[in-house]
């Protein structure tokens, strides 16, 4: 009978002490919660720690920006600059596939107000120096803390200074072709007050061809945006 009262108390102590661990585990958690952040794959292979609120980006890594002779995977705007803007490229994504043309979408997302996914179409007269297709994303303003509306221009890069809007298929002498560029104007975006815009959103190269039909290469568009 002793013993059994003896075993009886321990396991009282013992149930005990691992209520109190529990307790202060949760507590902390609470009082500290941890941004959700994930790994997330980049153009070109590159990894980024992206951290999350509501599923919409409110942070990403400048150090995981990487920029080549014919490629540059982050958009850089900076107004105090005596060269601002250096624009998204995402280098020739046509080559890749090796049998063009390429066109490219922006699919729907959280942080994407006029997502690009309309079917492609052939217009070589619509090939110009400054034809562009006009992309409203939401970016995260650190200073408030709070999502504002950015204007970006997306446009295919097809060879000599030419471009289209990104789901139009023309080409020029080579359709094996096809950058995606994507870039800021401040005059698009006469309201932003000053401070710094950051976030990113996915694009897409598809092939018109049938034979490549499950053809689809994401790319992310990382924005840093510099206001003074």
């Amino acid at each position: 009978m002793s013993l059994f009262l003896e075993n009886n108390k321990f396991l009282k102590v013992l149930i005990s002490f691992i209520i109190v661990i529990t307790v202060s585990s949760c507590s902390k958690s609470f009082l500290n919660p941890q941004p959700k952040s994930m790994d997330r794959m980049g153009s070109g292979g590159t990894t980024l720690n992206v951290i999350y609120a509501n599923d919409l980006v409110t942070s990403v890594s400048r150090e995981d920006c990487k920029e080549t002779v014919n490629s540059n995977n982050c958009l850089f705007f900076k107004d105090s600059d005596a060269t601002p803007l250096k624009s998204f490229n995402s280098g020739n994504i046509a080559a890749e596939l090796k049998e063009g043309p390429i066109y490219f979408i922006i699919p729907n997302q959280n942080n994407v107000i006029s997502p690009v996914n309309m079917t492609y179409y052939n217009d070589p007269n619509a090939i110009s120096k400054t034809t562009s297709t006009e992309v409203r994303v939401k970016l995260f303003h650190k200073e408030s803390g709070r999502f504002k509306e950015i204007v970006l221009s997306a446009q295919r890069y097809i060879h000599y200074e030419s471009y289209t809007e990104l789901n139009n298929i023309a080409t020029l002498h080579d359709p094996e072709v096809a950058y995606l560029i994507v870039s800021f104007d401040i005059l698009k975006n006469p309201s932003l007050k000053s401070g710094s815009y950051e976030g990113e959103f996915l694009a897409q190269g598809k092939s018109p061809l049938s034979v490549h039909a499950d053809y689809s290469k994401e790319i992310k568009v990382k924005v840093f945006i510099d206001i003074k």
